[in-house]
């Protein structure tokens, strides 16, 4: 989740809409106004197909065949992090065999999705996170 972008993006729409209420910003209000709308619906769209790509990928699938689904991973581990970057997993968190892990972050609320290979670049497990 992307809290800081979020807020801007609201705040410009806000922005936006209230410069349109002024004769003389109100072109500059409807540019910001729509340029906010326009990536708000963008990031929606992104994370709505990133997730059905994910449910459409099954278990023994190659990394390629990710990729190609997905998109290249943003941040890509050796499956012993946990969801936040830099923490590692417990002893028992951690998924027998993963040595490659991909993850993918929604911008406006707090999803992770996380995708296992083991040594021959197959996927093994995957994982949606929310609200951890």
């Amino acid at each position: 989740m992307n809290v800081i972008g979020t807020l801007i993006l609201l705040l410009g729409a806000a922005v936006g809409l209230v410069m349109t209420a002024t004769r003389r910003v109100r072109l500059v209000g409807l540019a910001i106004l729509t340029l906010s709308a326009g990536l708000i619906c963008f990031f929606m769209w992104q994370s709505s197909q990133r997730y059905d790509a994910f449910e459409s990928v099954a278990l023994g699938a190659s990394e390629a065949a990710v990729v190609a689904a997905l998109g290249d991973p943003p941040r890509v581990t050796d499956g012993s992090e946990w969801v936040e970057a830099g923490y590692k997993r417990s002893e028992g968190e951690l998924i027998p065999g993963c040595v490659r892990e991909y993850w993918y972050s929604a911008f406006f609320y707090p999803e992770k999705l996380s995708l296992c290979f083991d040594s021959s670049g197959v996927l093994i497990h995957k994982y949606r996170y929310t609200s951890w």
